[in-house]
């Protein structure tokens, strides 16, 4: 066991988990099926998972330790994370939330069926607290036409 390559798997562990974590929100809050995109940074995600758990094995039992088969899957999956990367950032687009058509247009933001967590997924969008009781609700809904939100603009171009 080497206590590099067991700090390697650590780090990809975490990266892992957060690619996971995040790719499978942004699937749990569609209400519409997922654009493929999303699809293939889930497929990434899973892929990882499995270069990870035989690289973690193959720390641990040195038969499992073929240097050129982790070479190569460990290149696989990083060049699969970067596509995915790219492909999302393709579908996400460069956008300005002051420009309600293009706010209206991104399909990766309006599969999100909570306007917090769409506008956190946002680059350039500023989270805002949710409204705590019924009465805020209204409130609410004020504060973020005025915030200049992607969502905000979202709701003036459907009202």
């Amino acid at each position: 066991m080497q206590i590099g390559q067991v700090a390697l798997r650590g780090v990809q562990f975490l990266m892992t988990l957060l690619i996971t974590a995040l790719i499978g929100n942004v699937i749990a809050e569609a209400f519409a099926g997922n654009p493929s995109a999303v699809n293939f940074a889930i497929f990434v995600a899973v892929f990882s998972w499995i270069v990870l758990l035989f690289g973690a094995a193959a720390a641990f039992i040195t038969s499992l330790a073929i240097p050129v088969v982790l070479i190569a899957l460990d290149a696989i999956a990083t060049l699969l994370t970067f596509i995915a990367g790219v492909v999302l950032a393709a579908r996400l687009g460069v956008h300005s939330c002051n420009n309600a058509v293009s706010c209206a247009a991104l399909q990766l933001l309006r599969i999100a069926t909570d306007a917090y967590k769409r506008d956190t997924l946002a680059p350039t969008a500023s989270p805002m607290a949710l409204p705590t009781q019924e009465s805020d609700a209204a409130s609410f809904k004020q504060a973020r036409l005025s915030s200049g939100s992607c969502s905000s603009h979202m709701l003036q171009v459907l009202q």
